[in-house]
């Protein structure tokens, strides 16, 4: 039984795509291990947990997203690659649109629920 070469590229690339994610991420987080005492120190605890809190809560509409830059950086390079720019620019257009929609109502949320999100200390 011969194996199919073509599968070892796909393998490799793989492999190594991993290790690259991986790479990045154990760098992210050597980097964050670092600078947080830096960053304590200097913004003291107070405006340290206000900075996690408003850190938190932005990461929390990740999902208004709704997958809209992996769409847009896709059709985009299917157009680019065929050179067909009318429809590039019609999905650019409509992509910026649909960000500032996606904006407007993440903000009038944030606008809705501020007291919940804010207490007043004393």
């Amino acid at each position: 039984m011969q194996q199919d070469k073509s599968i070892k590229p796909y393998s490799l690339s793989i492999s190594r795509n991993f290790f690259w994610n991986l790479s990045g991420q154990s760098l992210e987080i050597a980097i964050t291990i670092i600078t947080t005492p830096y960053i304590i120190y200097n913004l003291g605890v107070d405006l340290y947990g206000l900075f996690l809190i408003v850190g938190i809560t932005t990461n929390y509409f990740w999902f208004m997203e709704l997958g809209l830059g992996q769409a847009t950086v896709k059709y985009i390079s299917e157009y680019t690659a065929i050179q067909d720019w009318n429809e590039v620019n019609k999905i650019f257009w409509v992509s910026i649109f649909l960000y500032l929609i996606l904006g407007l109502v993440t903000a009038a949320t944030f606008f809705l629920f501020i007291s919940i999100l804010c207490v007043q200390v004393a």
